[in-house]
Formats: C-alpha cells, sequence, structure tokens
C-alpha cells in the first residue's frame, strides 16, 4: 500500500510537471509558428499589392484592378481579389481601409481549415486586395510538435514508473518494516527490534521506536509481576475479597469470597450473593463521598452465621476522579467475636462466683457483729463455719484462675518440661489418697488396665492435676455406694484415660457444654459440693497442650466417663524438653 502510494505520487507529481511544461512548449511553438507565418503572408502580400500598384494605369477601373489582380495572383499563385471595404463582410477590410492593413484567423466554411485572412489598401478610394492564407502546414507542424511531446511524455512516464518504483522501495521498506514491527508490538510481541543501520530520518523514528519498545517491555514486566503479586495475594489471603459496580453488580472476586458466600456469576447482584443490606450503605457512602470506609457485619454464609469487619473503598477508572466501582474486603471475625464474648462471659461468671461469697461472708459477718451479745455459741460457730467454707471455695476459685492465667503465658508453659515416665507410679499414689476418701462416703474406688502402656510423654504434675481434678469430680457427684474407676489402655501413639463414676449421667447437650468455664449442669448442687465450674476446662487445656485429645461419654443413668489421651514414649527422644 505504500508502495503504491509512492509510485502514483512521484508519477502524478510528473504528469503534472510535464503536462505544465508540455502545455508551454506547445503554446510558445504555436505563437511563434503562427507569427512566422503571419510575417511570410504579409510580406507576400506587401509584394503582390507592391506589383499590383505598379502595373495598374492611372485612374484604373475597378475592372482593370481585378483583370490585373488575377494576373498577379496568378503569377504569385495567390488568391486575391478586390473588395470594396464598405460593402464587404470580413471585418479586416474594414480595418485596412481605416489602418491600411489588417489580419485575421478564422476557419474557413469550405474545408474547415484555419486561414489566414489579409487586407491590404492600395490607395483606390474604398477598395482594398484581399487574399486568404492556409495555415495547413502551421497546424501540421503543431500536431508534429504535440505527437513528439506525447512520445516524450509516454517515454518519461515509463522512466519515472522504473524511478518511482525504485524510490518507493528505498522509502517503502523502511516504513513496511516499521509498520510491521509496530503491528507486532501491538499485539504483545515487545522482544522484536529494529535494524539499527537505516538512514535519515528513518532512523531517528527507528530509535524512537525502539526505545519505546523497551520502555514497554519494562513497563509490561513490571505490571506482570504486580499483576501476578496481586493474584498471589487475592489467592492466598484469608480475606474474602470482591468488586462491587455502582449498579450493585460484582465486577470480579477471589477464591476465598467463592468459598465463603458459595458459586456465583459474574455481573450477578450482590444481594443475591451477601444478603446484607450494610453493603448497600456501604457502597452509597463510598460512591457519594470518594473515602474508604468500614463497619461490622453479621451474614449468613455457606459455612453458616459468620461475623466480618468489612472494609470499603472507591476505585476509579482512568483519568476519572468520579468512583464507578467499590472493592469490599470481608476480614473474619467470627473467631475473635466468639473470643471476645467468652471473655465477656468469663469476666461476668467470675465477678458473679466471686461475688456471692464474698456476699455471704458479708452477710455473716454482719450479722455476728449485730448480734454478738445474744447469739449462742453453736449458733456463732454455725456461721463461722459457712465463713471459713464460703472463703476456702473463694480461694479455691481464685487458685483455679490463676491457674488459668499462667496456662494463657507463654513464658509458663516453657517453663513446665515434658519428659518421659510410666504412669503407674502416679495412679498408685492418687488410689492411696483418694481411696479413704471413696471409702467415708461408701464409694468403690480401683485403678483397671488391660495392657501397661509403658512410658508417656508428659508432664508429672499437670498428669496428676489432670486425674485429681477428675477424681475429685467423680467424689462430689457419684451417689452412695457408686463405683468410681481409672482405666487405661494405649494404642499405637497414644495412652488412653477413662475416669468413670456412676450416677444421673448428663445429656448429650450438657456434654457439648460441659468443658466450657464456669459451666454447671446444676449450680445449686455445684455450689453445695464446692466446685467453683473451672475444673473440667483446666483438664481440657492440659491434654491439649501435651497434644492429646478429652472427651466425655454418658447417657442418663449410666454415669459419666472422661475418655482422654496422652502421646506415649515411642524411644525416639527421652530428653526432657519445654512445653510448646
Amino acid at each position: 500500500m505504500v508502495r503504491k502510494r509512492v509510485i502514483l505520487l512521484l508519477q502524478g507529481l510528473f504528469l503534472c510537471g510535464f503536462l505544465a511544461i508540455g502545455a508551454y512548449v506547445l503554446s510558445i511553438f504555436q505563437d511563434y509558428s503562427t507569427q512566422v507565418f503571419k510575417e511570410n503572408c504579409i510580406a507576400q502580400m506587401d509584394f503582390a499589392a507592391k506589383l499590383l500598384t505598379e502595373r495598374l494605369p492611372k485612374n484604373p477601373t475597378r475592372e482593370q484592378m481585378e483583370a490585373e489582380t488575377a494576373k498577379v495572383a496568378a503569377e504569385l499563385k495567390l488568391k486575391l481579389e478586390i473588395v470594396d471595404a464598405i460593402d464587404a463582410d470580413f471585418n479586416e477590410a474594414v480595418r485596412a481601409y481605416i489602418d491600411g492593413q489588417s489580419t485575421a484567423i478564422r476557419v474557413d466554411t469550405a474545408n474547415q481549415e484555419r486561414t489566414l485572412y489579409i487586407a491590404k489598401a492600395i490607395g483606390q478610394d474604398r477598395l482594398v486586395l484581399h487574399a486568404p492564407f492556409s495555415m495547413r502546414s502551421v497546424t501540421a507542424e503543431y500536431t508534429k510538435m504535440r505527437t513528439a511531446i506525447l512520445a516524450a511524455l509516454l517515454l518519461v512516464m515509463l522512466l519515472v514508473t522504473a524511478l518511482a518504483r525504485y524510490l518507493a522501495r528505498r522509502i517503502a521498506q523502511p516504513l513496511e518494516e516499521i509498520a510491521e514491527t509496530a503491528a507486532k508490538m501491538s499485539q504483545g510481541d515487545l522482544s522484536i527490534r529494529l535494524q539499527r543501520n537505516v538512514a535519515g530520518e528513518f532512523a531517528v523514528l527507528s530509535h524512537a521506536l525502539n526505545t519505546m519498545a523497551d520502555s514497554l517491555a519494562e513497563k509490561m514486566d513490571e505490571i506482570y509481576r504486580e499483576k501476578k503479586k496481586l493474584e498471589l495475594i487475592m489467592k492466598n489471603t484469608d480475606n474474602s475479597v470482591v468488586t462491587i459496580n455502582k449498579d450493585g453488580l460484582i465486577s470480579d472476586c477471589n477464591d476465598q469470597f467463592r468459598h465463603q458466600f458459595g458459586q456465583f456469576d459474574k455481573g450477578q447482584h450482590y444481594m443475591q450473593v451477601v444478603n446484607n443490606v450494610a453493603l448497600e450503605e456501604l457502597l452509597t457512602t463510598c460512591l457519594k463521598t470518594g473515602l474508604p470506609v468500614n463497619k461490622n457485619i453479621t451474614v449468613n454464609s455457606a459455612h453458616g452465621k459468620r461475623s466480618f469487619q468489612v472494609f470499603a473503598a472507591p476505585l476509579r477508572a482512568a483519568y476519572s476522579d468520579t468512583p464507578s466501582n467499590v472493592i469490599f474486603v470481608f476480614h473474619d471475625i467470627t473467631a475473635l467475636q466468639a473470643v471476645y464474648e467468652k471473655q465477656a462471659e468469663f469476666v461476668s461468671n467470675a465477678s458473679h462466683e466471686l461475688a456471692t461469697p464474698l456476699t455471704t461472708i458479708k452477710g455473716f459477718a454482719e450479722t455476728l457483729l449485730t448480734e454478738e451479745t445474744s447469739m449462742d455459741a453453736e449458733m456463732r460457730k454455725k456461721f463461722l463455719n459457712i465463713i471459713l467454707q464460703e472463703s476456702e471455695r473463694m480461694q479455691a476459685l481464685l487458685r483455679d484462675l490463676l491457674q488459668l492465667a499462667r496456662f494463657d503465658s507463654e513464658e509458663y508453659r516453657k517453663s513446665i518440661t515434658v519428659a518421659s515416665f510410666a504412669p503407674a507410679d502416679i495412679l498408685g499414689e492418687l488410689l492411696e489418697e483418694f481411696l479413704p476418701r471413696a471409702q467415708e462416703r461408701k464409694l468403690k474406688l480401683e485403678v483397671l488396665y488391660e495392657k501397661e502402656p509403658g512410658k508417656i510423654m508428659a508432664n508429672k504434675d499437670w498428669l496428676k492435676q489432670i486425674l485429681v481434678n477428675l477424681l475429685e469430680n467423680a467424689l462430689k457427684y457419684t451417689p452412695g455406694n457408686g463405683d468410681i474407676s481409672i482405666k487405661y489402655d494405649h494404642n499405637d501413639k497414644f495412652a488412653i484415660f477413662t475416669v468413670h463414676n456412676t450416677g444421673e449421667g448428663i445429656t448429650a447437650q450438657e456434654a457439648s457444654r460441659i468443658f466450657d468455664r464456669f459451666y454447671r449442669i446444676d449450680k445449686a448442687r455445684t455450689r453445695q459440693v464446692g466446685g467453683t465450674g473451672l475444673g473440667l476446662s483446666i483438664v481440657k487445656f492440659i491434654v491439649e497442650m501435651f497434644g492429646g485429645e478429652i472427651s466425655v461419654s454418658s447417657k442418663p443413668g449410666e454415669g459419666v466417663a472422661f475418655i482422654f489421651t496422652v502421646p506415649r514414649d515411642l524411644g525416639s527422644d527421652v530428653t526432657p524438653k519445654p512445653l510448646s
């Protein structure tokens, strides 16, 4: 296409120039040939008039003049005639009568040729000598000249075409290379470069295009890296990210958002995916103010009821100050919210548990003070015993709270070492310690095992505390003539301990919450037997720190069994190490 344009342009320029020059040359040639022809004809006419004047007698008649004119015309081979200037139809005759001589060029009606007409006064009244001269020779010379010019034009056009092709190739080749390179660059191939050996203006253009390609390649690499980085962040982030346009339609989202809220199609309205009107407020505020906002919301997602901290930020299109989209980041705070709620519940329960014995102590102390003289010794002793029991209960509660606080301390946990030991000795000590108390309440206590578990990896004091808490719990809730047993066994990796007691048992709903802090199945009875509601929470915490698991198995009327596991010492490492 470029070559054709160059060829046509050059051909057009040469053609226009040559035609202009040819027309100018033809015009000059025609004027010159006509002038020469006219001068020759005038000379002949002057000679004929002179010859006629010399031969005419003095005061000749018109017939004599016409006769003599015919003789001169025959001698000179001219078409001469005598015409009356006044009666003649030729303008040149009238002008000749006035000016002495006149010429005119017009087409002869007889032969349709251009003819030069000359009229010359001969001094005989109104009579003038008139003669036509055919311009056939002038026309023939003009035709030859025109033919020669056309032939030259054809030859020159051939030469110009050849030259134009050569020049077009020289001009168009670098342009075509530049256009082809630019087309490949536009398709994404930024590795291609133009040759550096191009001369002239194309060298500057080639250098500029190569420089632009280098710059674009760097920018594209940077954009690609940023895109990959963003994709990696969006893919591996725990937050759900979604982009919503001003019409409320979802433009884009990450995989976490789809996992959190289920599968959907792009372009779907967000209310069909996240059914919460709070998003409408965030969307409207962002689009209106152009500022980021955030809010905590609760949504029924594909994984149940979840709490999110939602951050919304406006997105603006390029070269626009008006936001057209809003990006939402859903940070799941369900676990954190549950922790806050449990902390609030814990503080409330702890305050309540501390307030109860303090109220009792205060009440009985005030009674002792006001009734100091009238109260008998037995009643005073009873009140003092109640104060003592409530103090011991409050002391036990504080001890358990301090124990939980120590468990939450990473530094304290690192101070506790885990070592390899056989649990048989601890079970023997516990049997010796709790058997008198069980017999006092007419309960049967025994340790049972089918296979000796060997050594376990744990901390002796903490393992003993687990079993003490479970046995204390069993002693409190086992009715008279009941049975309490400690069984232990093992599998390939764990030693399995089971503390079972007979009694009423608990329901499945109660079993699901029995390890919660301050949870009591029968609060009145728990306070009566002196429980704090924290023992089983401590047990669960220690077991899980060992790397084991604990569960409860019970049916109403069949008693309760607490089952927990502790890792066995498989012989790989017997060196004591801190608990992480």
